[in-house]
Formats: structure tokens, sequence, C-alpha cells
């Protein structure tokens, strides 16, 4: 997130903030959002404004944002003899959340409030006058004192709103914005209520006849607030839901009516307006969602895993695969056969928590076979959490098929597991095969790496066996770029002192080998 997207984010958390009561579910959401945001924001920066009037500044004197009287930032701040604000680095969200607080419940002794709650990471510049009745003046300290009840921030504090919507700051305009959005807000609540009445008239045998009609109002209501981007209403109807068919009590046929509506939540229309109105603002909303609604439709799961990019929707809607899977892992198995790359790469890290260890690595088993060199890998690294003595055998799989890719995959996968020792006798098979001078850069330095993090000695062994060839003219090329690979991993892994290494070359005899050595040498000198 850039600064000028930051500190439009707070303005408008601000707004959010004169509008919604405490507790409100909306405000609730952006102060989350707004939160995280400004914690990643502040990973990389603080957050230094500088205001003046309705313009707030970067550090760099940039003008990055231009606000109106009507709204309190920045000009609440200006008038209050406030010119500059700084975030730093630690910001807790109930810190936050008094700053936006205080700026919205006190703004006629803004000033001294902020400084008096001993906000840690939010630091004030104060101007050298107050700003009053528009007019720069120098205030008398013995007319002005602060108020009689001081408020001190302990980091746990809730703030009541102010209802009172005529004060001297607000503007005929604010006012009518003001009523029209506390109007909606009643609406709101009038229509939660409405909700409860449904579902309590709906248990009564008395309206058994309307049992159907009043769940259509129900769905009606849940997919409207999905289209709205607003799970948390769908969230709070669903628990209600969930708790009716948990007490028991209803009859065959209303008990089947409230499958039907829970069934139509988690239907394919459902789903599409929870990918397409998804905000990071949710939380975990959507995971638990997910959860309840449970919805049938994998291959719809599947298609969406595929698109999606976010990291925190792909979790949930892998974690509830997993559950539906777990019991009955031959689904998960189908759903790898019919998905794309990126989704089968998703699919292999849920072989870990399978009961059924031989389903696990029946799906991991496809994927090594996958021409995906990326899958392969993410199959291998599930393989080896399994059950680590599958190596050897994936060893000797791999190095036998003749392919480049799949021995370089293997060796680095051997390299981040810090050598196996076990293997050492294997690997030094290969270096044996009598192409392996004319093999690619990348292959031999990953394969000198292991050999050398599995077992010195016989790195040494092998080491010895390369300096004393005699490559043809044709060769000698590669079998100096192989010598400077295993003299480089040599020095570069510790596993081998610098004194035993040059003891090798000088012993091998070999001038060019000789060569090679003194040339490594003075450029970690010269790098020194």
């Amino acid at each position: 997130m850039e600064l000028r997207e930051a500190v439009e984010l707070l303005a408008k958390a601000f707004k959010t903030y004169q509008v919604y009561p405490p507790g409100h579910d909306l405000r609730q959401s952006f102060l989350f959002r707004l939160y995280q945001d400004l914690s990643s924001f502040l990973k990389k920066e603080g957050l230094e404004l500088h205001i003046e009037e309705l313009k707030v500044l970067s550090a760099s004197e940039e003008e990055i944002f231009e606000g109106e009287k009507k709204d309190p930032f920045p000009w609440l701040f200006y008038k209050n003899g406030l010119r500059g604000v700084t975030i730093l680095p630690g910001l807790t969200s109930n810190e936050l959340d008094a700053f936006l607080s205080l700026v919205v419940d006190k703004p006629s002794d803004l000033l001294y409030y902020l400084l008096d709650a001993g906000l840690p990471h939010i630091i004030f510049e104060v101007a050298e006058y107050l700003l009053l009745t528009n007019e720069e003046e120098i205030p008398d300290s013995k007319e002005w004192k602060p108020p009689d009840e001081p408020y001190t921030f302990n980091g746990s504090d809730s703030f009541s709103m102010e209802v009172g919507l005529g004060g001297s700051d607000l503007t005929q305009e604010d006012t009518e914005y003001l009523d029209k959005a506390l109007k909606e807000e009643a609406e709101r609540n009038h229509l939660s209520i409405y909700l409860d009445i449904i579902l309590s008239v709906f248990t009564m045998e008395d309206y058994k006849g309307l049992a159907k009609g009043l769940m259509r109002s129900v769905e009606y209501f849940a997919m409207e607030s999905l289209g709205l981007g607003n799970p948390w209403a769908v969230l709070k109807l669903v628990r209600h839901l969930d708790e009716l068919k948990e007490e028991g009590g209803l009859d065959q046929e209303r008990a089947y009516i409230l499958e039907e509506l829970m069934a139509s939540l988690g239907s394919p229309a459902a789903l599409d307006l929870l990918k397409k109105h998804y905000s990071f603002s949710w939380g975990d909303t959507l995971k638990e969602l997910l959860f309840r609604l449970d919805p049938p439709h994998t291959d719809k799961l599947l298609e969406w895993l595929e698109e999606e990019r976010r990291d925190e929707v792909k979790g949930a809607l892998l974690a509830l695969l997993k559950i539906k899977t777990e019991a009955l892992p031959a689904l998960l198995i189908s759903l790898f056969m019919e998905a794309k790359p990126r989704a089968k790469r998703e699919i292999i890290d849920l072989a870990w928590d399978f009961r059924d260890r031989e389903e696990s690595r029946r799906l991991l088993e496809l994927g090594l076979e996958s021409e995906d060199e990326r899958i392969r890998r993410a199959a291998m690294k599930v393989m080896l959490r399994i059950d680590p003595s599958t190596l050897d055998a994936l060893v000797d799989r791999f190095f036998s098929s003749g392919e480049a890719n799949l021995r370089i995959l293997l060796l680095d996968t051997i390299n981040e597991l810090g050598g196996v020792p076990s293997l050492a006798p294997i690997l030094y098979q290969e270096f044996s095969e009598g192409d392996f001078v004319e093999r690619d850069y990348l292959e031999k330095r990953l394969f000198f790496t292991a050999l050398a993090l599995s077992h010195g000695k016989t790195f040494k062994r092998a080491l010895e066996e390369l300096l004393a060839a005699t490559p043809g003219w044709r060769m000698r090329k590669k079998w100096e770029e192989t010598v400077k690979i295993a003299l480089t991993v040599a020095v570069d892994t510790d596993r081998i002192g610098m004194s035993e290494v040059r003891g090798v070359v000088e012993a091998s005899g070999s001038k060019r080998a000789k060569r090679v050595w003194d040339t490594l040498v003075e450029a970690r000198e010269g790098i020194r």
C-alpha cells in the first residue's frame, strides 16, 4: 500500500466512526481493515504526516491528500492546533481505535485529549498558536484550561459516541448526511428484529402453513446481503439456523424446509457472490461461513481455488476441502485428476493430513508422475515428510530415469534436508557415470553440495577421482568447469578445511587443477 492510499483510508475511517456507533459490525470491520493495512505499511516505514489547513503533506512536503471542512480530517486537527501526526511501527489496534474515537467523540478539546491519552505509537506536532475563530492568535494561558474530566488511555477502553447531531461543528449538509445514515442504520436494526420474529414464528405450530413463505423471505435477505458484501449478517443468520437444527423439535416438513434453505445458501450462486464481494476486512468470517454452509459443490470450490490468488481465501477453501475429503480421500484424488496445475499443487499439500497413509501415497504417486516439475517437487516434499525412508527409493527411481530435471529436483530436495548420509554411496555411484562431467552447471553444483552435506569423506574421494582424470581436449573446458564447481562447494559448505582441499589439489599433480584453485583463492582474497 502506498502512502497516499494509507492517508485516504485513514480519512475514510474517521467518517465511518462518525456514522456508526461503537460495537457496530461495519465500524469494527473497517477498524480491522485499517489496522491490517497500516501494520503492513508500518513494517516498511513510519507514517509521518504534516497538516496545513485542509491539506496533508508527506515528510518530503509533497501534497498527498486534501479534505473538506465538513470532514474531521485534516481540518479538525488543524483547527485544534495540531500540525503533524506520526504513527510508529508497533501500533496496536487498541491505540488506533482510541485515536479514531477521540477525534470523533472529543472535537472541541481534541488537542488536550490526544496529548493526555498517552498513545505510545502516535506522536503529535503542536503549533505554537491555536487557530481560533478562523484567525491565528496566541491563546492566553490564564484563560484557557483543560476540561474537568481528563481522559487517560489504558489500552483497553471502549468509547461511546455522543448522539447529538446539532453541534456547532456540523453543517446542515453534515446533519442531513448523518440523519440519513442513522435512519438506514435504524432500518437495518429493524430488519434484524424482523428476521428474529420470522425465525420465531417459523417454529410455532399455529403458523406451520406459512413456513415455506417465511423461509423464502429469509433466503432473499441472505442473498441480498451477500450481494451487498455483508457476510456478517448472513453468518449471524446461519448461526441462528444451526441453533434451530441442533435444538430439534421441528416436525419433518419444517426440518426439510430448513435444510432446503441451508442448501440454497450453499448454492453455486451464493459461492459466486462470496467470491465476487470478498474483502480482506472479512477476517475469519469467510472460513466460518463456508464451514457452516458446507456447500456440496466440490467442483465449484475447486474452480474457485484454481482462480483464486488471495492467500487468506485459498486457506479457507483448502481447509474446507480437507474436511470434505478427510473421510473420503478418493474424492480428493478424483479432484486432483480433474484439476489444473495450480490447484493440483494446492491439493498435494492436503495429502499430509490424510489418516490413511496408503491413500496419501496414492495421491503423491500421481503427483510424482506429473509432467509439471512444480507438482513433482510438491509431491516429493510431502512424501518425505510422511515417510523419510522413501528417499532411497526416490533416488534410485529419479536417477535411473535419465531425466536431468528429475535429478535436479531430487538433489535440491536433499540439500533442503541438509544432506542424507545414507545416500552418499548412491550419489558417488551417480558421479562415476561416464557422462557426469558433461552435465549442466546447475545439476553439478547441486550434486556436489548434496554429496558434501551428506558425507565429507565421500565428497573428498569424488574430488580426488575428478582431479586424477585426464580429459581430452574436447572435454577440457567442461572438466575445468566441474573442478571449479567442486572446489567452490568444498570451500562454501565448510565440510572440508581449506588446507585439506589444497592438499588434495597439490597431491593430484594436475597443473590445470592447481590453476583453477589459485584463481578461486585469489577471487576469495579479493572479496575480503
